[in-house]
C-alpha cells in the first residue's frame, strides 16, 4: 500500500524542520513525489471540478489560484473541520479541555485549536485525492499538536489526557519522531530564536513549557506503539549529517517493511497461505446519537479488586481505576490503564466452561502467530491466558484504541456498501488463515473434530422441543401451547429432513468464527479490519459463517435483500471461493440454523417465561419462511444481476 501522509513530531529545538528535507529526499529516492500541505491542496483543487470551473471563469493563473484558495478556505476546509469534529469527538474534546485549562489568553487558545483543526481538515481532504505516487509531508501534524495542546499547562502534564487525544487521532502512514535531550533543545531554541508563541515570555514560562513538552514527547513512543501506528524515532543530539543519515536509514527500513507486510500479510517469512484482510480507507460517516451512552453510565461491571488480582497474575498493576468500554456492551469488559499500556479485562459468563475458553484462546494464539488482526491475549509469565478469580474466569487483552464500531456511526450509502464488501473479504481471509487448524479444548456448538460428530446433534435440539412441550402442558400459557401444537411438528419434520440432507452432503469443515457480524468488527482508516469475539468459534461447516453473516448483512424487516446478499457472497469469493455444494446448499444451511434456534428459544421461554425468547423465535420462523421462498435464487447467486444494491 502506498504512503499518503508522513508527519514530523518533536519538541521545540529537536530539529523537525531540518530533518524533514532528509525524509523528503529518501521518499523521492523511492519514487514518491513529496508535497507540502499547501502545494498538495492547490494541486488537488486544480484537478477537481473547482479547478475546471475556475479555468472557465478566468485565464489568469493567479486569479485561478485565488478563486480556488478562497473556495477551499470558505467552503471546503470548514466542512472538513466539521466532519473531523463530529467523527473524532474524543481527541477534539481532549484538545478543547487542555486548551481551556491553560493559562493563555483567549486569542492564543483559538490559535492553538486552529493549529490542530487546519491540518486535520487538510489530511481529511487529501486522503482520497492524491495520486498513487504522491505523499504529503507535514512538518507539524496532528500527533505533534499534542505538544502545543498539553505543554502549556501550569501544573503537571495529564498523560492520561494525552493518551486519549493520541488514541483518537486518525491513522497517519508514518510518524517521524525527532528527539534530543532537553538541554540541547533549549540551547538550539535560544540560538535560532524562540518561536513566536514563546517569544517575549518570561524565563519561567519558557522553562515550564519546554519541560512539559519533553514530558509529552517522552510519552509519545508508548502511545504510538499502543495504537499500532507506524513510526520511527530519530535521536538528533549529534550533527545534522549524522541525523539525516539516521532518518534516511529508518525511513528506508520502514518502507521495506511496509512493502513486505502489505504484499504478504506479514514480514520476513515468505508467502503465507492466506490473503491479508482488507484495509478500511475511511469514508463518510457521523457518530450515531445514542442515549444509552448516557443511561449506561455506572460503576464498572467488574469489581476493582478482581481486576487488580487478574492483572497481578500476569505481572501488571493498574495506574488508574477500571472504566467501562466507551460503547454500550452486554459483555463484562473493562478498560484499565497499566504500566504496560491500556488493557481490556474480560469476565466470561458463568455458563462458559473452561474447555471452551481453552478452545477460544488456542484459536487466538494461532491467529497471533500468523499476524492476523484479531484480539491479542496478554499471557502470564507461565504462559497462562485464562485466570480464575472468585469462581469466574477472566482474560486480559491489549486494548485497541482509535477504531470505529459499525453500529456507533451513520454511514453514507457508498461507504456502507464498502463496509459490507470489506466484511465479507475479512471473513474469507479468516477462513483461509484457519484452514486445517485443529484447536485445543472443545466448544459444544460444533463438531468434536474435523472428521468427528457433533457435540450437540439433532437429538439434543429435539430434546429442547420435548422439554418445551412438557412445560407447555401445565396450562399456564394456553397461547404458547397452541403455538407448539400448530408449529412444533412442522419444525421438527423440516429439521429432520435438512439434517439428513446436509449430513450426507460432505460440506467442508474447519474452524469458523461462529458469531460473525458488524458488531464484532472494528474499522480504522488505513488499517486492516479487526475481527473480535471468538467465544463461539468452533469446528463446523465453513458455510455456516457465511449463512450467519447474511442474517446480519442481508435481511430487512420485511424480506431478504438479494442484491446485497449477492454482493457479500461475491466479495467473500474473492478471498475464499465457496465450493459448488456450499453455494447450492447455502439456503438449506441458513434455514437449518434458524429452525434449530427456534427450538432453543421455545425451550428457554418455557423455562423462564421471558417474552424475549418468544419474540426471537417468531423472528427466526419468519426468517426461515423468507429463506424458503427465495431458495432457488439463493442457490444460484451468480444469476442475481449486478452487485449494485440499495442500502
Amino acid at each position: 500500500m502506498a504512503l499518503t501522509t508522513v508527519e514530523m513530531a518533536g519538541m521545540v529545538g529537536a530539529g523537525k524542520t531540518t530533518l524533514a528535507d532528509a525524509v523528503a529526499a529518501e521518499l523521492e529516492d523511492h519514487g514518491y513525489r513529496v508535497l507540502r500541505p499547501a502545494a498538495a491542496v492547490a494541486e488537488a483543487l486544480d484537478r477537481s471540478t473547482v479547478g475546471a470551473v475556475s479555468r472557465r471563469l478566468t485565464r489568469s493563473p493567479a486569479a485561478r489560484r485565488h478563486l480556488q484558495r478562497a473556495w477551499y478556505r470558505l467552503v471546503v476546509r470548514p466542512a472538513h473541520i466539521a466532519c473531523f469534529v463530529a467523527g473524532r469527538l474524543g481527541p477534539t474534546w481532549s484538545a478543547a479541555r487542555a486548551v481551556k485549562g491553560s493559562p493563555l489568553p483567549r486569542w492564543h487558545r483559538r490559535k492553538i485549536l486552529g493549529l490542530l483543526l487546519r491540518p486535520a481538515a487538510t489530511q481529511r481532504y487529501l486522503e482520497r485525492r492524491l495520486r498513487p505516487d504522491e505523499v504529503v509531508l507535514l512538518d507539524e501534524g496532528m500527533v505533534h499538536r499534542a505538544v502545543n495542546l498539553f505543554a502549556w499547562t501550569a501544573g503537571d502534564v495529564d498523560l492520561a489526557a494525552v493518551g486519549r487525544y493520541v488514541d483518537g487521532l486518525p491513522a497517519t502512514d508514518l510518524v517521524v519522531l525527532v528527539t534530543a535531550p532537553l538541554e540541547v533543545c533549549i540551547e538550539r531554541a535560544g540560538a535560532r530564536g524562540l518561536p513566536r508563541r514563546l517569544a517575549g515570555r518570561d524565563e519561567a514560562t519558557v522553562s515550564r513549557f519546554m519541560h512539559n513538552a519533553a514530558t509529552v514527547v517522552d510519552a509519545l513512543p508508548g502511545l504510538l506503539r499502543r495504537g499500532r501506528r507506524r513510526w520511527v524515532a530519530i535521536d538528533n543530539r549529534g550533527t545534522r549529517d549524522a541525523a539525516a543519515a539516521l532518518v534516511r536509514r529508518a525511513v528506508r527500513a520502514n518502507l521495506a517493511d511496509r512493502g513486505d507486510a502489505d504484499a504478504d500479510g506479514h514480514t520476513g517469512r515468505g508467502e503465507p497461505p492466506w490473503a491479508a484482510p482488507p484495509r478500511f480507507d475511511g469514508g463518510v460517516h457521523l457518530p450515531r446519537p445514542d442515549l444509552r451512552r448516557v443511561r449506561d453510565r455506572r460503576a464498572p461491571r467488574i469489581p476493582t479488586a478482581d481486576v487488580a488480582e487478574v492483572l497481578g497474575a500476569i505481572g501488571l498493576y493498574a495506574v488508574g481505576g477500571p472504566e467501562d468500554l466507551p460503547t454500550p456492551s452486554r459483555a463484562d469488559n473493562v478498560v484499565v490503564a497499566t504500566a504496560g499500556g491500556r488493557k481490556l479485562v474480560k469476565r466470561y459468563k458463568a455458563s462458559v466452561a473452561a474447555a471452551s475458553i481453552v478452545h477460544e484462546h488456542s484459536i487466538l494464539r494461532h491467529l497471533a502467530a500468523l499476524g492476523f488482526p484479531a484480539p491479542r491475549l496478554v499471557a502470564a509469565p507461565d504462559g497462562a491466558t485464562a485466570h480464575e478469580v472468585a469462581g469466574r474466569w477472566y482474560a486480559v487483552f491489549d486494548y485497541l484504541p482509535g477504531y470505529l464500531h459499525y453500529h456507533e456511526h451513520l454511514w453514507s450509502p457508498r461507504t456502507y456498501r464498502t463496509l459490507v464488501g470489506l466484511s465479507a473479504e475479512a471473513l474469507g481471509s479468516l477462513h483461509a488463515a484457519l484452514h486445517g487448524f485443529t484447536p485445543e479444548g472443545t466448544n459444544p456448538n460444533g463438531f468434536t473434530a474435523l472428521d468427528g460428530v457433533r457435540h450437540r446433534n439433532l437429538d439434543w435440539y429435539i430434546g429442547c422441543l420435548e422439554r418445551a412441550r412438557a412445560r407447555a402442558r401445565d396450562g399456564r400459557d394456553p397461547a404458547f401451547r397452541a403455538l407448539l401444537d400448530g408449529s412444533a411438528e412442522t419444525a421438527e419434520r423440516q429439521l429432520r429432513t435438512l439434517d439428513a440432507e446436509l449430513g450426507a452432503a460432505g460440506l467442508p469443515r474447519q474452524v469458523i468464527h461462529g458469531d460473525y457480524g458488524p458488531y464484532n468488527l472494528l474499522f480504522r482508516r488505513g488499517e486492516q479490519v479487526v475481527i473480535l469475539d471468538f467465544e463461539l468459534a468452533r469446528i463446523d461447516w465453513r458455510v455456516v459463517d457465511v449463512a450467519k453473516s447474511l442474517q446480519q448483512f442481508g435481511i430487512s424487516r420485511r424480506d431478504l435483500r438479494l442484491r446485497r446478499i449477492a454482493a457479500f457472497v461475491a466479495a467473500y469469493d474473492r478471498r475464499q471461493p465457496l465450493e459448488p455444494a456450499e453455494r447450492r446448499l447455502l439456503p438449506d444451511v441458513w434455514r437449518f440454523l434458524s429452525l434449530r434456534r427456534v427450538l432453543v428459544c421455545w425451550d428457554r421461554y418455557a423455562a423462564s417465561r421471558d417474552a424475549r425468547w418468544l419474540v426471537e423465535a417468531r423472528r427466526k420462523v419468519t426468517l426461515a419462511e423468507m429463506i424458503r421462498s427465495h431458495a432457488v435464487t439463493l442457490s444460484a447467486l451468480e444469476r442475481v444481476g449486478g452487485t449494485r444494491w440499495r442500502r
